[in-house]
């Protein structure tokens, strides 16, 4: 093969040793001046992308890259910041084609043409030289905004053929589906990974705030709770540069608290506070309406039902609630960038902005109605199985885990069909979510969901009683006794012998986790009463539990491991993981300080039993126990689950007592007054993964390890 006219020319520059080709030589002198865009503003968080890019560009078997993403991702001005840089690498530097303001694509080799002999300070080669005109030339050549003219995308795969000293880069909200294309991804700024000083300053779309809004007010004073409002603008709208600009302009009137309280609406921030963007971008909701009319009408349809949704949805998801197949549809709107992939089994969402605007079309459609019934039946459908295997006493954790991705969709499903008055679909979504709020023990959504439910609609006895078992479980509050009073009245009313053993137990509990030895007292015979031949062996298991604890804070040791016990031959006959973590709990409990001593072999047994259900009460108690153990036998160690139970614990809103007793001697034991002064260097986990590796500790310690344990609850 003969050499191209771009390698013949390199060639001959090699030849005449050519001092420009030395690596940071500055670049040969061209006789065209650039005419590419200078913007007015730096570049913010931005530098990977650009490496990434350079390196793309840098192949010489890569001629087309095409830069997609929604609108307002910032394409245009990462296009215009890597032409700038490639531009001296090329003979005949850069062209820049802006292609907004056309509507035909037939019009686009013109376009190219036109700005082609605007640079040049020529008649240009017209659109039928271009091809011509290009072949013997060096060429970048920049096309911003083609999504609208996508068909014109044949020309540009002609023009790279004809023309093979030509490189090609364009930002498009849609590919352009040619061969040797490649496609780079845009996404947005990069948000807080969490609330810390450091992880918001470090932020990309904070900075790029930061950074506008001081050149709009000079005299902004940037703190910690200037940082903390500034993210919580950033992530309502989605770390999108354009709408972060947007916002950040109003800094010349507004203070970022103000600019915050505006995210109700936030289609309309920043409306027409920069004269000088194209029409398109003047407000967020024409940016996003520009990619929405270039839609099919079935691509709208589908983006306007998968507004429904919250914290994203499945392709199942999305065809119940349109009523049909939407594989083509979701494809047009990837393209499009209007939906994301969020993550590699099969989820799919829409960034909040984007929402927002479908939601508001939504609003107005007719179908509107009929897309949110079948919206809270699909769900209503997915959690009964869960409901019913939590009845049958399965582990909230493991009943909860195939459901934690659609939370949030549960949780407004619910609240639509408490709204709308949909009953059926309400109470099976209200029993669906129970093992979801136990195991993350979400005791206010709870609470307030069953209080919207029950005083909405007139619930049948059994179901209301499903429900109140559920909250009133949660609640070790001081509000406790409400629910549990609650469950006692509907339970007698209805006979249900065993929702009034569970109503009373937790009555017992509550005074219990009070210390009001009275009421433990006035409860005592209640309890006792309820143990009989009709009694389930469910019921009999929890009466047992109550009666364990009873007898082990009333330093009745032998008597609280044989209630212990009773309760946990129960739950295994039951097949009740809870109650059998529960009990064994109690039994360590009340074991260890008879016996003045635990066994490595013992607690490990226990623990795992505890972990199973994945609840954080249980994982609380059972990371005391491993501090209490490691205190006698590797006091170094203790700290860290006492800092883990601790963190667990913040989230149940309760002491938690008697449990608790094993906290405070172990900071006895090891010369501490406040779990705080251990929590630097531990990181945080979540309760189940705490527990986890405290048993793998444990596992690695010397068979047939003991350690010494308290007295007793009594003088407590």
């Amino acid at each position: 093969m003969e050499p191209g006219e771009p390698l013949t020319r390199l060639q001959q520059r090699v030849l005449a040793r050519d001092p420009t080709l030395l690596l940071g030589a500055p670049a040969p002198a061209r006789s065209l001046a650039s005419r590419l865009p200078r913007p007015p503003t730096r570049l913010v968080g931005r530098a990977q992308e650009l490496i990434a890019l350079d390196e793309l560009l840098s192949d010489p078997d890569v001629r087309l890259i095409t830069l997609t993403g929604p609108g307002g991702v910032g394409k245009t001005r990462l296009l215009v910041e890597l032409a700038r840089r490639r531009e001296p690498d090329y003979q005949d530097g850069a062209v820049f084609v802006r292609l907004e303001g056309l509507t035909d694509p037939a019009l686009v080799a013109a376009e190219i043409a036109a700005t082609l002999a605007q640079r040049d300070g020529t008649d240009g080669p017209g659109a039928d030289g271009l091809p011509a005109y290009l072949r013997e030339r060096e060429l970048l050549i920049v096309v911003d905004n083609f999504e609208h003219l996508i068909s014109a995308a044949m020309l540009i795969a002609e023009l790279l053929e004809l023309a093979p000293g030509i490189r090609v880069i364009i930002s498009s909200r849609t590919a352009l589906r040619i061969r040797g294309e490649h496609t780079f991804a845009v996404e947005p700024l990069g948000l807080p990974g969490d609330d810390s000083e450091t992880a918001v300053a470090d932020s990309p779309a904070v900075q790029l705030f930061l950074q506008r809004a001081t050149e709009s007010n000079r005299k902004l004073e940037v703190d910690a709770v200037t940082l903390r409002t500034v993210a919580k603008i950033c992530r309502a709208l989605d770390g999108l540069p354009l709408a972060i600009e947007l916002a950040a302009s109003r800094s010349r009137s507004l203070s970022p608290a103000q600019i915050a309280d505006q995210l109700a609406r936030p289609l309309l921030i920043g409306e027409n506070s920069l004269r000088d963007l194209p029409a398109r971008q003047q407000t967020l909701q024409a940016t996003i309406r520009w990619s929405y009319d270039l839609l099919a009408p079935g691509a709208q349809e589908v983006l306007r039902s998968a507004a429904v949704f919250l914290g994203g949805f499945t392709l199942p998801a999305l065809e119940a609630v349109t009523g049909g197949p939407v594989g083509a549809e979701i494809d047009e709107l990837l393209e499009a960038s209007l939906v994301r992939d969020q993550s590699a089994d099969g989820r799919y969402e829409l960034l909040e902005l984007v929402r927002a605007f479908a939601l508001d079309h939504l609003r107005l459609n007719e179908q509107a109605a009929v897309q949110r019934l079948r919206y809270r039946r699909y769900f209503a459908a997915q959690v009964g199985p869960a409901g019913e295997a939590f009845d049958d006493g399965g582990a909230p954790g493991k009943l909860a885990a195939p459901l934690l991705a659609d939370h949030a969709n549960l949780r407004a499903a619910l609240e639509d069909a408490i709204e709308t008055g949909d009953q059926p679909s309400a109470i099976a979504l209200a029993l669906g979510l129970r093992p979801v709020w136990i195991a993350g023990t979400l005791r206010r959504e709870a609470q307030e969901l069953a209080d919207h439910l029950l005083d909405r609609f007139s619930i049948p006895g059994e179901q209301a009683v499903a429900l109140l078992r559920a909250v009133a479980y949660l609640d070790y509050g001081p509000t406790a006794a409400s629910w549990h009073r609650r469950l006692a009245a509907v339970a007698t009313e209805i006979g249900d012998q065993e929702a009034l053993t569970v109503a009373t137990g937790n009555l017992f509990a509550a005074a219990l986790n009070t210390r009001d030895r009275d009421e433990m007292t006035r409860l005592r015979p209640s309890l006792l009463d309820l143990i009989t031949p009709e009694a389930s062996a469910r019921s009999v298991g929890w009466i047992h539990y109550f009666l364990a604890l009873d007898a082990y804070v009333d330093g009745r040791l032998e008597s609280a491991c044989e209630h212990a016990s009773q309760s946990a031959e129960k739950g295994q006959e039951t097949n009740h993981e809870v109650m059998v973590a529960s009990a064994v709990g109690a039994h360590l409990l009340a074991a260890s300080a008879l016996d003045q001593a635990i066994d490595r072999e013992t607690l490990i047994e226990g623990l795992e039993l505890m972990r199973r259900p994945s609840v954080q009460a249980l994982s609380a108690f059972g990371l005391w126990l491993v501090a209490r153990y490691a205190a006698g036998v590797a006091p170094d160690a203790a700290g860290r689950w006492l800092v883990h139970a601790d963190r667990t614990v913040a989230a149940l809103d309760s002491e938690l007592w008697p449990e608790s007793v094993l906290r405070d001697e172990t900071l006895d034991v090891l010369g501490i007054e406040d779990v705080d002064d251990l929590r630097d260097g531990v990181e945080p986990l979540d309760h189940a993964a705490a527990l986890a590796q405290a048993i793998t500790w444990l596992g690695q310690r010397e068979p047939g390890e003991r350690a010494w344990r308290h007295v007793g609850p009594s003088a407590a």
